[in-house]
């Protein structure tokens, strides 16, 4: 088992509840060192076909980010600073991330593929101001 960690990652979109697709979290990897991390890590291992999907995602300001996608699995441990914790993974959220391969033989075939281990929150993500509109 070969693992990942990959440093202050900024959360585009969590996904924690599974509504029959799985948990996951969208991470921006616009930097192109943290792409060759992943690239090389994904090679290295032959995670899936050994190349990662990358996807460009252009916000409503026109700005264009290469967005990436891992998994989570109901044994993902999160926790965080002073406190953080899951309920802190929104967009803008600043997380460490601990992925970790796995080998898999099915009816379907066999392979390797990737899932986030851990997560440590940094800093927690956009929060709606509710004394705003709470009353």
């Amino acid at each position: 088992m070969a693992e990942l960690i990959i440093k202050n990652a900024k959360i585009i979109f969590a996904e924690l509840e599974d509504k029959g697709f799985g948990k996951n979290i969208v991470i921006d990897v616009t930097d192109k060192k943290l792409q060759k991390q992943i690239e090389d890590f994904y090679a290295e291992n032959k995670v899936g076909e050994g190349t990662p999907k990358f996807k460009d995602y252009t916000n409503k300001d026109g700005e264009t980010v290469k967005q990436f996608t891992l998994k989570l699995s109901e044994y993902t441990d999160i926790e965080g600073k002073d406190g953080l914790g899951e309920k802190d993974l929104r967009f803008g959220a600043v997380i460490n991330i601990l992925v970790h391969t796995y080998e898999w033989d099915n009816k379907f075939g066999k392979g390797v593929s990737a899932r986030v281990q851990s997560i440590f929150v940094v800093e927690g993500g956009v929060k709606t101001n509710m004394s705003k509109i709470a009353e």
